[in-house]
């Protein structure tokens, strides 16, 4: 069976002994995560090899010394990890043009709120009628002497509508907060692809937090980024 790690860099750690940095290079990769076409395992995968000056960060699956059948991709080193990205920026950076106009086309449908929004008020009103609803059901049989089972009926009618409205409500503006998201991701992601020099030479962290999505690691020679465009680059 093939596998493959993930990796995955949400936010910075800074490996430290005693106060002091075994490495200067703050934001390291975090989670690792093993694929095995049927099988998907979330692992943290963090080594730091040697106890002299030359010690480094390894990145390597979890299962890669289990018993039986063991994962078989390489592990990789920080230093990798970077010139690989810078290598997966330039190549997608020579499409920069065509991957900026497209977003500019699609972008206002893409992430269009309106119609999500329409709902969302009148969503709003249907919880705000099913309540008067309710308290004018409540008021009526506190003080008009009615059938306790038909009183229930209605009642429960009418915190049913209300809670149907309410549900769907918090679907549309999780549908809502989403996009708004997403359209703030990919106007990101698009600031720093525009803003790529020709020849993309160093690191750049900031690049990496705005562009990546993910890495993954099939082989020695297969490493690829997806970006969060949807795009794939083989590195």
């Amino acid at each position: 069976m093939r596998s493959s790690f993930l990796i995955t860099w949400h936010f910075r750690i800074c490996f430290s002994t005693f106060g002091k940095a075994l490495i200067s290079y703050k934001a390291i990769l975090d989670v690792i995560r093993l694929i095995a076409y049927n099988d998907t395992d979330i692992k943290i995968c963090r080594k730091i090899f040697s106890n002299d000056k030359y010690r480094r960060v390894v990145w390597q699956c979890n299962h890669k010394f289990d018993g039986g059948e063991k994962c078989t991709t390489p592990h990789l080193d920080e230093e990798t990890i970077k010139r690989l990205f810078i290598k997966a920026l330039n190549i997608i950076g020579k499409e920069k043009d065509l991957i900026l106009v497209g977003f500019g086309e699609v972008k206002d449908t893409a992430f269009e709120t309106g119609e999500l929004e329409a709902e969302a008020r009148q969503l709003n009103g249907e919880m705000n009628v099913a309540a008067e609803l309710i308290q004018k059901c409540i008021g009526e049989n506190a003080r008009v002497a009615q059938n306790q089972g038909e009183y229930a009926k209605r009642y429960d009618a009418l915190v049913g509508r209300f809670e149907t409205a309410k549900l769907r409500l918090e679907e549309v503006q999780a549908a809502i907060t989403e996009k708004q998201a997403q359209r703030k991701i990919m106007e990101n992601f698009m600031d720093v692809l525009r803003g790529l020099p020709e020849q993309v030479d160093y690191f750049d962290e900031a690049a990496w937090y705005a562009m990546v999505d993910f890495m993954t690691v099939y082989g020695k020679d297969d490493v690829r980024f997806t970006f969060k465009n949807g795009m794939e680059i083989k590195a």
